[in-house]
């Protein structure tokens, strides 16, 4: 099968470049780059972003414990340590007894 050539249309092909690469176009020559571009803001700027204009900041908030004060109502998971000031939580329970019975505390070892 022959393609039938259009007088200059095979001229007009061997002068197209093979392939764009790197640094072959300028932005004049992508249409409507430029103005695209003018249309974006120069810099982010203290107060330009709202919480919804940043992708995923609201779940991460959202999903942050209030330590301010206050108290827990519902059920925590926690997977690492739980340290309040200086004291791992979860260390100092596994060092605690799981039950006291009888005989197991002196008088000296009771208050009150």
């Amino acid at each position: 099968m022959t393609i039938a050539k259009t007088s200059g249309l095979q001229t007009a092909l061997d002068d197209k470049q093979d392939r764009i690469i790197d640094g072959d176009l300028t932005i004049s020559k992508a249409n409507g780059l430029q103005t695209a571009l003018d249309d974006k803001q120069d810099e982010i700027n203290d107060g330009d972003l709202t919480i919804s204009k940043t992708n995923g900041l609201q779940t991460a908030l959202d999903n942050k414990y209030d330590d301010t004060g206050g108290s827990i109502s519902r059920s925590v998971d926690i997977s690492g340590d739980l340290v309040v000031g200086t004291t791992n939580i979860i260390e100092e329970i596994g060092t605690k007894q799981n039950t006291i019975t009888d005989g197991e505390l002196t008088i000296a070892k009771t208050a009150g």
